[in-house]
């Protein structure tokens, strides 16, 4: 049976180049943006689609009836805050779609090198057992590298 091969694709120097170019880029433009603790992430408010509607009702309510804003907010800073909020909502969807594709292909990509790496090393393992010159070596070397192996030779191989 054919392996399957859904990626099938290399990277020249100038596409690589390019890819971390853009993704400085984006760091350099973005150069407003922090990075939260663990601690900042767990016990802060959480953004969800109903806190984003909540929002989105705040600045026209607060725009309409302005009497009832505390004099001592500063209503310039919650519309900077807010206009970014969408912008960077945005850019988290399109990030998300590139990091889930990249994820997708890095995954299959691994799993497409495996298959023909555990048939060399079913076959290797086969020689090794037969005897076969050079192929001893090999396997012992690649049994000890095994993702999840042992190690040992306790007769656990890895299939295709």
């Amino acid at each position: 049976m054919a392996q399957k091969n859904l990626v099938s694709a290399t990277l020249t120097d100038e596409q690589r180049t390019a890819v971390k170019a853009a993704f400085q880029n984006i760091n350099v433009s973005l150069n407003f943006l922090i990075s939260l603790t663990e601690s900042q992430r767990k016990d802060g408010l959480r953004l969800g689609d109903k806190t984003v509607g909540f929002l989105e009702k705040f600045n026209s309510y607060a725009q309409s009836n302005p009497e009832f804003m505390p004099s001592y907010f500063d209503m310039n800073e919650f519309r900077k805050d807010y206009a970014l909020l969408k912008d960077l909502s945005e850019f988290i969807k399109l990030s998300s779609q590139l990091q889930q594709k990249l994820e997708d292909t890095y995954t299959e990509t691994g799993i497409e090198s495996l298959s023909v790496a555990l048939v060399y090393y079913n076959s290797v393992k086969a020689a090794a057992k037969n005897g076969i010159a050079g192929a001893q070596a090999i396997y012992d070397d690649l049994r000890k590298r095994f993702p999840g192996g042992s190690g040992t030779t306790s007769g656990n191989t890895p299939t295709t």
